[in-house]
């Protein structure tokens, strides 16, 4: 559950028959959210919490506003010092590649992830990705994460929107969903 907020996608995830989850945020207030509605819910024990890669975050800090880049920095220092801060997530070591990732953020936070997101998930996994406006935002949406190498079932240019294929839309935003391919990530993907 990358970009965990509250922890819904991944606590629906554990309901439905998932193992495990990773709910990965680079908001602390966030990532305590997402553990108090596991322990709400009972699942605290399937639940690990992560920061983003650090090789991102310095990207991430323009999606907030005011002093959270600094206060971010003062709360890790101060983690720190006191024993550890939450650790982050590494998607290059094997255990950071998953079966299903779920992404619900904004889009140009989707756009600078993309390629991270598909890399974590397993060849023959998939990427769900919610957060971003329909009717504008779709086609770099759904470019950014074919030319990062996800297989997309979406036809940009069908007749209607309940025509493109393997994206909805709810409330004026758009869920999409496609599949790691098992032999490749470097080529582009979809139709």
């Amino acid at each position: 559950d990358y970009g965990c907020g509250t922890g819904v996608l991944g606590l629906c995830a554990l309901r439905h028959g998932a193992a495990s989850v990773v709910g990965t945020d680079l908001d602390r207030r966030a990532l305590r959210a997402t553990s108090a509605n596991a322990a709400a819910n009972g699942v605290s024990h399937l639940l690990a919490l992560r920061l983003p890669p650090s090789s991102t975050r310095r990207l991430d800090f323009v999606d907030f506003f005011g002093s959270f880049e600094e206060e971010w920095h003062a709360q890790a220092a101060r983690n720190t010092a006191a024993g550890g801060d939450v650790p982050s997530l590494d998607p290059d070591r094997p255990e950071s590649e998953f079966a299903c990732v779920l992404a619900n953020m904004r889009k140009n936070a989707l756009l600078r992830h993309a390629r991270t997101l598909v890399r974590m998930c397993r060849p023959g996994g998939v990427l769900a990705i919610s957060g971003f406006m329909v009717d504008f935002e779709e086609r770099a949406v759904v470019g950014a994460f074919r030319e990062a190498g996800l297989e997309i079932r979406v036809m940009l240019d069908a007749p209607s929107f309940e025509e493109m294929g393997d994206i909805r839309s709810s409330r004026g935003y758009g869920v999409l969903w496609g599949f790691r391919p098992v032999d490749a990530l470097s080529a582009p993907c979809g139709i």
